[in-house]
Protein backbone atom coordinates (compact mmCIF):
# COMPACT_ATOMS: atom_id res chain seq x y z
CA UNK A 1 0.00 0.00 0.00
CA UNK A 2 1.14 3.56 -0.86
CA UNK A 3 0.16 5.98 2.03
CA UNK A 4 -1.47 8.84 1.04
CA UNK A 5 -1.19 12.16 3.42
CA UNK A 6 -3.95 15.06 3.62
CA UNK A 7 -3.35 17.86 2.61
CA UNK A 8 -3.39 19.38 5.99
CA UNK A 9 -0.48 16.98 6.52
CA UNK A 10 1.40 18.09 3.21
CA UNK A 11 1.22 21.87 3.79
CA UNK A 12 2.74 21.27 7.41
CA UNK A 13 5.55 19.60 5.66
CA UNK A 14 6.01 22.57 3.04
CA UNK A 15 6.06 25.18 6.03
CA UNK A 16 8.72 22.83 8.10
CA UNK A 17 11.14 22.56 5.20
CA UNK A 18 10.87 26.50 4.31
CA UNK A 19 11.49 26.92 8.35
CA UNK A 20 15.00 24.38 7.89
CA UNK A 21 15.97 26.13 4.52
CA UNK A 22 15.09 29.96 5.91
CA UNK A 23 18.60 30.19 8.36
CA UNK A 24 20.69 29.26 5.48
CA UNK A 25 20.75 32.86 4.64
CA UNK A 26 23.88 34.72 4.88
CA UNK A 27 24.30 37.41 7.50
CA UNK A 28 25.53 40.82 5.79
CA UNK A 29 29.25 40.81 5.45
CA UNK A 30 30.78 43.73 7.78
CA UNK A 31 32.51 46.40 4.96
CA UNK A 32 36.21 45.34 4.01
CA UNK A 33 38.94 46.92 6.02
CA UNK A 34 41.42 49.89 3.90
CA UNK A 35 42.99 48.57 1.43
CA UNK A 36 46.69 47.73 1.61
CA UNK A 37 47.61 48.50 -2.12
CA UNK A 38 48.28 51.93 -3.03
CA UNK A 39 45.80 51.39 -6.13
CA UNK A 40 42.24 52.04 -4.62
CA UNK A 41 39.46 50.40 -6.23
CA UNK A 42 36.30 52.14 -4.45
CA UNK A 43 37.01 55.80 -3.84
CA UNK A 44 33.81 58.32 -4.45
CA UNK A 45 34.23 59.52 -7.49
CA UNK A 46 33.72 63.24 -6.39
CA UNK A 47 36.42 62.70 -4.02
CA UNK A 48 39.65 64.81 -4.21
CA UNK A 49 42.56 62.68 -2.93
CA UNK A 50 43.30 64.85 -0.14
CA UNK A 51 39.12 64.24 1.03
CA UNK A 52 38.58 62.05 4.25
CA UNK A 53 36.43 58.81 3.22
CA UNK A 54 34.84 56.41 4.85
CA UNK A 55 36.98 53.46 6.73
CA UNK A 56 35.67 50.95 3.97
CA UNK A 57 37.59 53.13 1.24
CA UNK A 58 40.54 52.99 0.34
CA UNK A 59 43.40 55.81 -0.35
CA UNK A 60 43.46 57.17 -4.17
CA UNK A 61 47.76 58.02 -4.64
CA UNK A 62 47.57 59.29 -8.75
CA UNK A 63 51.22 59.26 -9.20
CA UNK A 64 51.00 55.01 -9.34
CA UNK A 65 47.40 54.31 -10.51
CA UNK A 66 46.94 56.74 -13.00
CA UNK A 67 50.33 55.87 -14.99
CA UNK A 68 51.77 52.80 -16.55
CA UNK A 69 53.76 51.75 -13.60
CA UNK A 70 57.56 51.74 -13.47
CA UNK A 71 58.98 48.28 -14.36
CA UNK A 72 60.87 46.41 -11.50
CA UNK A 73 63.60 43.68 -12.16
CA UNK A 74 61.97 39.97 -11.92
CA UNK A 75 63.44 36.79 -11.96
CA UNK A 76 64.22 35.81 -14.97
CA UNK A 77 65.33 38.60 -16.69
CA UNK A 78 68.34 38.96 -19.03
CA UNK A 79 70.53 41.49 -18.61
CA UNK A 80 73.61 43.31 -20.16
CA UNK A 81 75.81 45.38 -18.43
CA UNK A 82 77.86 47.86 -20.44
CA UNK A 83 81.07 48.78 -18.91
CA UNK A 84 82.94 52.55 -19.43
CA UNK A 85 86.01 53.90 -18.30
CA UNK A 86 85.11 56.97 -17.20
CA UNK A 87 88.23 58.91 -18.70
CA UNK A 88 87.31 62.79 -17.96
CA UNK A 89 89.76 64.78 -15.81
CA UNK A 90 89.29 64.73 -12.16
CA UNK A 91 90.23 67.23 -10.03
CA UNK A 92 91.42 64.94 -7.35
CA UNK A 93 94.92 63.68 -8.04
CA UNK A 94 95.81 60.52 -8.35
CA UNK A 95 96.89 58.19 -5.45
CA UNK A 96 98.50 54.80 -6.12
CA UNK A 97 96.98 51.75 -5.48
CA UNK A 98 98.20 48.20 -5.00
CA UNK A 99 100.28 46.69 -8.52
CA UNK A 100 100.61 50.39 -9.83
CA UNK A 101 104.45 50.48 -10.90
CA UNK A 102 106.65 53.63 -10.16
CA UNK A 103 109.63 54.64 -11.25
CA UNK A 104 111.66 56.48 -9.41
CA UNK A 105 114.83 58.68 -10.63
CA UNK A 106 117.67 60.32 -9.11
CA UNK A 107 118.97 63.04 -11.78
CA UNK A 108 122.35 63.14 -9.88
CA UNK A 109 122.77 59.73 -8.60
CA UNK A 110 121.42 57.19 -11.24
CA UNK A 111 122.96 54.39 -9.16
CA UNK A 112 119.81 54.64 -6.76
CA UNK A 113 117.36 54.80 -9.77
CA UNK A 114 114.01 52.20 -9.23
CA UNK A 115 111.06 50.88 -10.68
CA UNK A 116 109.00 48.99 -8.32
CA UNK A 117 105.68 47.36 -8.07
CA UNK A 118 103.12 48.17 -5.36
CA UNK A 119 103.08 45.08 -3.10
CA UNK A 120 99.67 43.60 -2.09
CA UNK A 121 99.94 44.88 1.70
CA UNK A 122 100.66 48.16 0.05
CA UNK A 123 104.60 48.76 0.53
CA UNK A 124 107.47 49.07 -1.90
CA UNK A 125 110.97 48.55 -0.95
CA UNK A 126 114.04 50.58 -1.84
CA UNK A 127 117.57 50.66 -1.78
CA UNK A 128 119.08 52.05 1.45
CA UNK A 129 115.32 52.42 2.59
CA UNK A 130 113.80 49.13 3.05
CA UNK A 131 110.14 48.76 2.73
CA UNK A 132 107.75 52.21 2.68
CA UNK A 133 104.29 51.80 3.16
CA UNK A 134 102.38 53.47 -0.02
CA UNK A 135 98.39 52.21 0.58
CA UNK A 136 96.92 51.76 3.48
CA UNK A 137 93.49 50.26 4.65
CA UNK A 138 91.41 53.13 5.58
CA UNK A 139 87.50 53.00 6.80
CA UNK A 140 85.06 54.98 5.24
CA UNK A 141 81.86 55.78 6.24
CA UNK A 142 78.70 54.93 4.06
CA UNK A 143 76.05 55.79 6.05
CA UNK A 144 74.89 56.32 9.37
CA UNK A 145 73.43 52.78 9.59
CA UNK A 146 77.26 51.50 8.79
CA UNK A 147 79.09 49.33 11.58
CA UNK A 148 82.03 47.85 11.33
CA UNK A 149 84.15 45.66 13.82
CA UNK A 150 87.94 46.72 13.58
CA UNK A 151 89.74 44.27 15.22
CA UNK A 152 89.00 41.01 16.94
CA UNK A 153 91.30 40.18 20.14
CA UNK A 154 92.97 36.85 20.11
CA UNK A 155 90.63 35.37 22.97
CA UNK A 156 87.66 35.65 20.72
CA UNK A 157 85.66 38.66 22.30
CA UNK A 158 83.98 41.29 20.12
CA UNK A 159 85.40 44.34 20.30
CA UNK A 160 86.41 47.10 18.43
CA UNK A 161 83.30 47.86 17.34
CA UNK A 162 82.33 51.17 15.81
CA UNK A 163 79.07 53.24 13.84
CA UNK A 164 79.66 56.02 11.66
CA UNK A 165 78.66 59.07 12.33
CA UNK A 166 77.40 61.17 9.39
CA UNK A 167 77.44 64.39 11.39
CA UNK A 168 81.31 64.64 12.33
CA UNK A 169 82.17 62.16 9.65
CA UNK A 170 84.08 60.16 12.11
CA UNK A 171 84.17 56.41 13.61
CA UNK A 172 82.45 56.50 17.00
CA UNK A 173 82.65 53.59 19.83
CA UNK A 174 79.42 51.50 19.99
CA UNK A 175 78.27 48.33 22.09
CA UNK A 176 79.00 45.14 20.96
CA UNK A 177 77.21 43.28 18.08
CA UNK A 178 76.86 39.92 18.21
CA UNK A 179 74.34 37.45 15.64
CA UNK A 180 71.60 35.58 16.95
CA UNK A 181 69.53 32.82 15.64
CA UNK A 182 68.92 33.03 11.93
CA UNK A 183 71.67 35.21 11.85
CA UNK A 184 70.10 38.12 13.08
CA UNK A 185 72.41 40.86 14.52
CA UNK A 186 71.33 42.26 18.06
CA UNK A 187 72.56 45.25 19.73
CA UNK A 188 72.65 46.18 23.55
CA UNK A 189 71.28 49.58 23.87
CA UNK A 190 72.15 49.95 27.48
CA UNK A 191 75.49 48.01 29.01
CA UNK A 192 74.24 45.31 30.60
CA UNK A 193 70.86 45.50 28.92
CA UNK A 194 69.09 42.64 26.64
CA UNK A 195 69.92 42.08 23.17
CA UNK A 196 67.52 43.57 20.67
CA UNK A 197 67.17 43.10 16.46
CA UNK A 198 68.96 45.95 15.51
CA UNK A 199 67.00 46.41 12.43
CA UNK A 200 64.45 47.53 15.06
CA UNK A 201 66.49 49.88 17.12
CA UNK A 202 67.39 51.78 13.66
CA UNK A 203 63.68 51.65 12.58
CA UNK A 204 63.05 52.55 15.88
CA UNK A 205 65.68 56.05 16.03
CA UNK A 206 64.77 56.92 12.36
CA UNK A 207 61.32 55.83 10.48
CA UNK A 208 63.12 55.94 7.36
CA UNK A 209 65.45 53.09 8.61
CA UNK A 210 63.72 51.11 5.80
CA UNK A 211 64.61 53.09 3.02
CA UNK A 212 68.08 53.17 3.66
CA UNK A 213 70.74 50.29 3.85
CA UNK A 214 71.97 48.70 6.80
CA UNK A 215 75.88 47.59 6.47
CA UNK A 216 77.66 45.32 9.35
CA UNK A 217 81.52 44.71 8.52
CA UNK A 218 82.43 42.13 10.60
CA UNK A 219 85.90 40.01 11.11
CA UNK A 220 86.23 36.30 11.26
CA UNK A 221 88.81 34.77 12.83
CA UNK A 222 90.88 34.61 9.94
CA UNK A 223 90.83 38.03 10.04
CA UNK A 224 88.53 38.15 6.59
CA UNK A 225 86.35 40.87 6.71
CA UNK A 226 82.59 39.78 5.64
CA UNK A 227 79.79 42.21 4.74
CA UNK A 228 76.38 41.42 5.86
CA UNK A 229 73.69 43.57 4.28
CA UNK A 230 70.11 43.64 5.41
CA UNK A 231 67.58 43.40 2.67
CA UNK A 232 64.84 44.51 3.35
CA UNK A 233 62.80 43.25 0.67
CA UNK A 234 63.26 40.14 2.02
CA UNK A 235 63.86 40.81 5.57
CA UNK A 236 66.36 38.94 6.14
CA UNK A 237 70.64 39.19 5.71
CA UNK A 238 72.67 38.58 2.90
CA UNK A 239 76.81 38.16 3.39
CA UNK A 240 79.61 38.96 0.89
CA UNK A 241 83.23 38.96 1.20
CA UNK A 242 84.46 42.97 1.62
CA UNK A 243 87.26 44.06 -0.72
CA UNK A 244 89.67 46.27 1.30
CA UNK A 245 89.36 49.50 0.92
CA UNK A 246 92.75 51.42 0.36
CA UNK A 247 94.14 54.95 0.46
CA UNK A 248 97.27 55.52 -1.42
CA UNK A 249 99.68 58.57 -1.36
CA UNK A 250 100.10 60.73 -4.34
CA UNK A 251 103.22 60.76 -6.42
CA UNK A 252 103.69 64.33 -5.07
CA UNK A 253 103.29 63.15 -1.45
CA UNK A 254 105.70 60.20 -1.83
CA UNK A 255 108.14 62.35 -3.85
CA UNK A 256 108.24 64.74 0.03
CA UNK A 257 107.96 61.15 1.96
CA UNK A 258 111.32 59.51 0.32
CA UNK A 259 113.56 63.16 0.08
CA UNK A 260 112.36 63.10 3.91
CA UNK A 261 113.75 59.49 4.26
CA UNK A 262 116.54 59.57 1.95
CA UNK A 263 118.08 62.66 3.39
CA UNK A 264 119.36 60.68 6.60
CA UNK A 265 121.18 58.70 3.68
CA UNK A 266 122.27 61.22 0.82
CA UNK A 267 123.05 64.87 1.11
CA UNK A 268 120.28 67.20 -0.88
CA UNK A 269 119.00 64.53 -2.14
CA UNK A 270 116.97 65.22 -5.85
CA UNK A 271 114.74 62.71 -7.15
CA UNK A 272 111.32 62.55 -8.92
CA UNK A 273 108.69 59.69 -8.29
CA UNK A 274 106.67 59.11 -12.05
CA UNK A 275 103.67 56.09 -11.99
CA UNK A 276 104.77 54.39 -14.98
CA UNK A 277 101.46 51.97 -14.97
CA UNK A 278 98.07 52.72 -12.97
CA UNK A 279 94.71 51.35 -12.96
CA UNK A 280 96.04 47.99 -13.15
CA UNK A 281 92.59 46.24 -11.40
CA UNK A 282 90.60 48.12 -14.58
CA UNK A 283 92.48 46.53 -17.16
CA UNK A 284 91.84 43.34 -15.69
CA UNK A 285 88.35 43.93 -15.05
CA UNK A 286 88.55 44.70 -18.60
CA UNK A 287 90.14 41.13 -19.65
CA UNK A 288 87.02 39.74 -17.35
CA UNK A 289 84.20 41.43 -19.19
CA UNK A 290 85.52 41.11 -22.91
CA UNK A 291 83.55 39.20 -24.64
CA UNK A 292 83.94 39.14 -28.89
CA UNK A 293 80.84 39.87 -30.33
CA UNK A 294 79.97 42.25 -27.74
CA UNK A 295 82.85 44.00 -26.21
CA UNK A 296 83.48 45.13 -22.92
CA UNK A 297 79.50 43.75 -21.65
CA UNK A 298 78.41 41.23 -19.57
CA UNK A 299 75.04 38.96 -20.35
CA UNK A 300 73.73 37.72 -17.03
CA UNK A 301 70.25 36.56 -16.02
CA UNK A 302 68.55 37.51 -12.68
CA UNK A 303 68.84 34.49 -10.51
CA UNK A 304 66.41 32.88 -8.80
CA UNK A 305 67.40 34.32 -5.21
CA UNK A 306 67.16 37.80 -7.26
CA UNK A 307 70.91 38.78 -7.49
CA UNK A 308 73.34 39.19 -10.48
CA UNK A 309 77.23 38.58 -10.11
CA UNK A 310 79.47 40.76 -11.04
CA UNK A 311 83.19 40.95 -11.53
CA UNK A 312 85.27 41.97 -8.76
CA UNK A 313 82.25 42.98 -6.28
CA UNK A 314 79.63 39.56 -6.26
CA UNK A 315 76.46 39.23 -5.58
CA UNK A 316 73.96 42.51 -5.91
CA UNK A 317 70.53 42.58 -5.59
CA UNK A 318 68.51 43.48 -8.63
CA UNK A 319 64.90 41.65 -8.32
CA UNK A 320 61.85 44.53 -7.95
CA UNK A 321 64.49 47.73 -8.19
CA UNK A 322 64.25 49.50 -11.88
CA UNK A 323 67.40 49.35 -14.22
CA UNK A 324 68.22 53.52 -12.93
CA UNK A 325 68.23 51.98 -9.33
CA UNK A 326 70.35 48.65 -10.13
CA UNK A 327 72.45 51.03 -12.33
CA UNK A 328 73.26 53.15 -9.17
CA UNK A 329 73.76 50.23 -6.89
CA UNK A 330 76.25 48.37 -9.76
CA UNK A 331 78.52 51.51 -9.25
CA UNK A 332 78.39 52.06 -6.00
CA UNK A 333 79.74 48.42 -5.12
CA UNK A 334 82.36 49.06 -7.65
CA UNK A 335 83.52 52.21 -5.98
CA UNK A 336 83.24 50.58 -2.55
CA UNK A 337 86.03 48.33 -4.04
CA UNK A 338 87.84 50.93 -5.17
CA UNK A 339 87.02 51.07 -8.61
CA UNK A 340 85.28 54.88 -8.82
CA UNK A 341 86.11 55.32 -12.87
CA UNK A 342 83.72 52.21 -13.63
CA UNK A 343 80.23 53.35 -15.13
CA UNK A 344 77.80 51.04 -15.83
CA UNK A 345 74.87 50.67 -18.68
CA UNK A 346 72.31 48.54 -17.54
CA UNK A 347 69.69 47.21 -20.93
CA UNK A 348 67.07 44.44 -20.55
CA UNK A 349 67.55 41.91 -23.16
CA UNK A 350 65.05 39.59 -22.30
CA UNK A 351 61.82 40.09 -20.42
CA UNK A 352 60.81 37.15 -17.46
CA UNK A 353 56.62 36.46 -18.39
CA UNK A 354 54.55 37.87 -15.75
CA UNK A 355 52.13 35.39 -14.11
CA UNK A 356 49.04 36.18 -12.80
CA UNK A 357 46.97 33.10 -10.85
CA UNK A 358 42.99 33.67 -11.19
CA UNK A 359 40.94 31.37 -9.16
CA UNK A 360 37.48 31.05 -8.16
CA UNK A 361 34.19 32.02 -10.31
CA UNK A 362 35.48 32.96 -13.60
CA UNK A 363 34.64 30.99 -16.54
CA UNK A 364 38.48 29.85 -17.38
CA UNK A 365 40.66 29.76 -13.98
CA UNK A 366 44.25 29.06 -14.16
CA UNK A 367 47.71 31.03 -15.05
CA UNK A 368 48.34 33.91 -17.28
CA UNK A 369 51.29 34.13 -18.61
CA UNK A 370 51.62 37.70 -19.98
CA UNK A 371 54.64 39.57 -21.79
CA UNK A 372 53.69 42.63 -19.74
CA UNK A 373 51.87 44.41 -17.41
CA UNK A 374 48.40 43.76 -17.69
CA UNK A 375 45.54 45.53 -15.28
CA UNK A 376 42.83 44.05 -13.45
CA UNK A 377 39.71 43.89 -15.93
CA UNK A 378 42.42 42.83 -18.68
CA UNK A 379 43.16 39.84 -16.61
CA UNK A 380 39.48 38.78 -15.97
CA UNK A 381 38.70 39.40 -19.47
CA UNK A 382 41.73 36.70 -20.25
CA UNK A 383 40.40 34.36 -17.56
CA UNK A 384 36.87 34.32 -19.58
CA UNK A 385 35.64 36.68 -17.41
CA UNK A 386 33.19 36.22 -13.99
CA UNK A 387 30.39 33.53 -14.15
CA UNK A 388 26.69 33.98 -12.75
CA UNK A 389 27.88 32.92 -9.59
CA UNK A 390 30.14 35.61 -8.99
CA UNK A 391 30.35 38.21 -6.35
CA UNK A 392 31.88 40.89 -8.30
CA UNK A 393 32.09 43.35 -5.83
CA UNK A 394 34.30 41.22 -3.55
CA UNK A 395 36.83 40.60 -5.27
CA UNK A 396 40.32 39.55 -4.10
CA UNK A 397 43.68 40.64 -5.04
CA UNK A 398 46.28 39.38 -3.46
CA UNK A 399 50.11 40.49 -3.89
CA UNK A 400 53.12 37.90 -2.26
CA UNK A 401 55.98 37.86 -4.14
CA UNK A 402 58.90 39.56 -2.65
CA UNK A 403 56.83 40.63 0.34
CA UNK A 404 57.22 39.54 3.85
CA UNK A 405 53.63 39.33 4.70
CA UNK A 406 51.35 39.27 1.69
CA UNK A 407 49.45 42.73 0.94
CA UNK A 408 45.92 42.28 -0.37
CA UNK A 409 42.80 44.56 -1.36
CA UNK A 410 39.10 44.10 -2.11
CA UNK A 411 37.61 45.40 -5.59
CA UNK A 412 34.35 46.09 -6.34
CA UNK A 413 34.11 45.49 -9.65
CA UNK A 414 30.64 47.20 -10.23
CA UNK A 415 32.28 50.57 -9.10
CA UNK A 416 35.08 50.50 -11.83
CA UNK A 417 32.36 49.93 -14.36
CA UNK A 418 29.92 52.57 -12.97
CA UNK A 419 27.74 54.29 -15.75
CA UNK A 420 26.64 57.83 -14.84
CA UNK A 421 23.84 59.24 -16.45
CA UNK A 422 23.70 61.65 -18.77
CA UNK A 423 20.67 64.26 -19.79
CA UNK A 424 21.35 63.97 -23.77
CA UNK A 425 23.95 61.59 -24.40
CA UNK A 426 22.39 58.95 -22.27
CA UNK A 427 24.13 56.62 -20.02
CA UNK A 428 28.15 56.52 -20.56
CA UNK A 429 31.08 55.51 -18.48
CA UNK A 430 32.11 57.48 -14.98
CA UNK A 431 35.78 57.84 -16.68
CA UNK A 432 36.65 58.78 -13.44
CA UNK A 433 36.38 55.41 -11.75
CA UNK A 434 38.08 53.83 -14.65
CA UNK A 435 41.48 55.34 -12.96
CA UNK A 436 40.97 52.25 -10.36
CA UNK A 437 41.52 49.81 -12.33
CA UNK A 438 45.08 49.19 -11.16
CA UNK A 439 47.98 47.19 -12.84
CA UNK A 440 48.42 44.08 -11.25
CA UNK A 441 51.94 42.97 -10.74
CA UNK A 442 53.79 39.36 -10.89
CA UNK A 443 52.69 36.80 -9.14
CA UNK A 444 49.25 38.37 -8.12
CA UNK A 445 46.38 36.16 -6.90
CA UNK A 446 42.57 37.38 -7.88
CA UNK A 447 40.31 35.82 -6.54
CA UNK A 448 36.68 35.82 -7.62
CA UNK A 449 34.62 34.54 -4.64
CA UNK A 450 30.57 33.17 -4.72
CA UNK A 451 27.85 35.11 -3.94
CA UNK A 452 25.74 34.76 -1.02
CA UNK A 453 23.10 33.29 -3.16
CA UNK A 454 25.07 31.10 -4.78
CA UNK A 455 26.56 29.84 -1.77
CA UNK A 456 22.75 29.05 -0.11
CA UNK A 457 22.04 27.30 -3.49
CA UNK A 458 25.06 25.02 -3.15
CA UNK A 459 23.69 24.79 0.77
CA UNK A 460 20.55 23.98 -0.31
CA UNK A 461 21.66 21.50 -2.97
CA UNK A 462 24.14 19.63 -0.36
CA UNK A 463 22.01 19.31 2.03
CA UNK A 464 18.72 17.91 0.50
CA UNK A 465 19.64 16.32 -2.95
CA UNK A 466 22.86 14.25 -1.19
CA UNK A 467 22.75 14.18 2.44
CA UNK A 468 19.12 14.05 3.02
CA UNK A 469 18.48 11.73 -0.20
CA UNK A 470 21.04 9.16 1.53
CA UNK A 471 20.01 8.94 4.77
CA UNK A 472 16.17 8.47 3.46
CA UNK A 473 15.67 7.11 0.07
CA UNK A 474 12.05 8.45 -0.37
CA UNK A 475 11.01 10.34 -3.08
CA UNK A 476 8.28 12.80 -2.80
CA UNK A 477 5.30 13.48 -5.28
CA UNK A 478 2.99 16.28 -4.98
CA UNK A 479 -0.15 16.50 -7.23
CA UNK A 480 -2.66 19.77 -6.91
CA UNK A 481 -5.85 19.39 -8.39
CA UNK A 482 -7.91 22.52 -9.11
CA UNK A 483 -11.80 22.80 -9.87
CA UNK A 484 -13.59 25.23 -12.09
CA UNK A 485 -17.08 25.79 -13.06
CA UNK A 486 -17.37 27.85 -16.35
CA UNK A 487 -20.34 30.21 -16.46
CA UNK A 488 -21.77 31.15 -20.05
CA UNK A 489 -23.95 34.51 -20.06
CA UNK A 490 -24.58 37.27 -22.72
CA UNK A 491 -21.73 39.04 -23.51
CA UNK A 492 -20.14 37.77 -20.43
CA UNK A 493 -17.46 34.75 -20.01
CA UNK A 494 -15.98 34.25 -16.57
CA UNK A 495 -14.25 31.34 -14.34
CA UNK A 496 -14.88 30.68 -10.86
CA UNK A 497 -12.24 29.10 -8.95
CA UNK A 498 -14.48 26.30 -6.76
CA UNK A 499 -12.55 25.98 -3.27
CA UNK A 500 -8.95 25.80 -2.15
CA UNK A 501 -6.92 23.31 -4.60
CA UNK A 502 -6.48 19.89 -3.46
CA UNK A 503 -3.18 18.52 -2.31
CA UNK A 504 -1.97 14.97 -2.79
CA UNK A 505 1.21 13.96 -1.06
CA UNK A 506 2.71 10.00 -2.71
CA UNK A 507 5.71 8.82 -0.75
CA UNK A 508 7.50 6.14 -2.52
CA UNK A 509 10.49 4.12 -1.54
Amino acid sequence: MVPVFSRHTAVAMLIAVASVAGPVRAEPMPPPEPAAFAQPFNRPADASPEANVPSGFATYNPAVSTIFPDYRLNVGDVLEIIYHVKTGVSRDAYRLKVEDVVSIVFPFQPQFDQKVTVQSDGTIRLVLLGEIQVVQRVLRGVNQFHFRQESMSPQGDDSGWRRYDPATKQWQPCPALVQGPDDEWLVQEQPGGPYQSIVRVLQAQDPSAGAKPILIDALDRTGRRDRYEFDHVRQRWRTRPVYVEQEGLTAAELEAELKKRYSEHLKSPELTVTVTQANIKIEELKKAITTAPRGQSRLMPVKPDGTVDLPFVGEVLAFGKTVQQLKTDIETAYEQVDLPEISVTVQINEWAPQKIFVLGEVNAPGLLNVPTAITLLQALAAAGGTNVRAAEDKIMVIRRKGLPVPEATIVNLHSILKKSPQAKAGDVPDFSNLRFDFYLSDADIIYVPSSDLAKTGDWVDMVFARIVRNIIPYNFYTGLNFGYELHRETAVSKTDRSGPPNVNVQVIP
